[in-house]
């Protein structure tokens, strides 16, 4: 979706909330701190289970880690520990539950994954080995095989890939305003830009949440603020982000089924034409950051995460230099014209997989940001949701409390 049209669209929403759901005679007024794919999906998920929510948001829905991401729907590499893989697992049957109920457009048809070196590709087996062994529909194939289901790719034939048959992907922009309509048709806000400043408590109880518009009454405050999570409660539960540059092209005739991630660039088409290209490195071995010729200042660029790039030509050469790779694998991206070319930075924690639960420190409180947040924004909703209003807490969160790191 044009992201203009999906801010004016969140606007209009924001200001005309449908006020159903009046037949709770109290409801429990529940604050979420940021409009991403994890804020949206708790957000809906609540005023779904009969809360009174209000969503703030410093910028704009998606406007950042959730609007600017490869949006792959992936429970296939074998990630640890299990309770984690689990998740990503219950995440993806959530979407398929979530394509009926919300209308999220999906497209399904599996991922390709391989590694370039013969050394990475043997982990990669014996890795997917374990996978199977827990019944993880995906197997290892031939770049051959690779190919007749693929035919526009040019896989390397000897290389062996691992084909997770689940796998599939999302325009999170979509899912945000989906999740965000839903929650006002049912009574819930949005409001932005609004920034958070911090609670008011007392008696040990959270009853408002201090903002640049003023004090917004409240129960409880979920904090789903992505990258901002250290700086807003004074914890050390991320680690640096990598760079992702995501390239949108405008809607092309179908060339690829599937997700294709490659040594050096990962790749999927939308149901709509729209070919959605990502890399981490633009080259082998080589780091965003680092590219031949990148001066110093390029470098402490790169410290304040920028979403953009500082000039025209900046942004043309990362382009290029990203296209050119993916049109030796699929020649027919030669005749793309690009929509966008952004920069991504998706929160990355210290444990590697999500940090959700309630803070022990602010009472009231409840914590969730994640790795993979586009995979598992749907589960952990639905957990979230679970958690405070029936007041229990699920054994599938318990590995990732956050008083184990903060």
């Amino acid at each position: 979706m044009n992201r203009r049209n999906f801010s004016k669209l969140l606007a209009l929403l924001a200001i005309s909330p449908n006020q159903g759901s009046g037949n709770i005679s109290k409801k429990d007024k529940i604050i979420i701190i940021g409009a991403g794919i994890v804020g949206s999906s708790i957000a809906y998920h609540l005023t779904k289970m009969g809360a009174e929510v209000t969503v703030i948001e410093r910028d704009r829905p998606a406007a950042h880690a959730s609007g600017r991401n490869f949006g792959w729907l992936h429970a296939s590499y074998p990630t640890k520990p299990q309770s984690f893989h689990h998740l990503l697992r219950r995440s993806l049957l959530a979407y398929k539950k979530l394509e009926t109920e919300i209308g999220i457009d999906i497209h399904w048809g599996g991922s390709f994954e391989w590694h370039a070196s013969k050394e990475n590709q043997k982990i990669l087996t014996q890795e997917i080995e374990v996978q199977q062994g827990y019944g993880v529909p995906i197997h290892m194939i031939s770049g051959g095989q690779a190919h007749e289901l693929e035919p526009n790719v040019k896989f390397d034939k000897e290389a062996n890939m691992a084909f997770s048959e689940s796998d599939g992907a999302v325009d999170s922009i979509e899912v945000v305003n989906k999740f965000l309509r839903k929650t006002i048709n049912l009574g819930g806000q949005v409001l932005y830009p609004v920034t958070y400043k911090n609670v008011k408590v007392k008696d040990r109880k959270i009853v408002a949440v201090r903002t640049s518009i003023g004090e917004i009454e409240a129960d409880r405050v979920v904090f789903a603020c992505g990258v901002d999570t250290d700086e807003l409660l004074k914890v050390d539960v991320l680690k640096t982000s990598e760079p992702e540059i995501i390239l949108r092209t405008q809607p092309m005739k179908r060339i690829i089924d599937r997700v294709v991630v490659m040594p050096s660039f990962h790749i999927h088409q939308q149901n709509d034409g729209t070919v959605i290209i990502g890399a981490t490195n633009t080259m082998e071995g080589t780091a965003v950051g680092s590219l031949p010729g990148a001066p110093v200042s390029h470098l402490e660029r790169l410290a304040s995460m920028p979403e953009s790039f500082p000039d025209v030509a900046l942004e043309k050469q990362h382009a290029d230099r990203i296209l050119a790779i993916a049109q030796q694998f699929i020649p027919q991206l030669k005749t793309v014209k690009l929509e966008e070319v952004v920069i991504g930075w998706i929160p990355s924690t210290h444990n590697g997989g999500p940090v959700v639960g309630h803070l022990k420190n602010i009472p009231g409180a409840y914590l969730a940001t994640t790795n993979s947040g586009v995979t598992l924004a749907p589960i952990i909703g639905q957990l979230v949701a679970m958690e405070l209003l029936d007041g229990i807490e699920t054994n599938l969160l318990a590995d990732f409390r956050p008083d184990r790191f903060v």
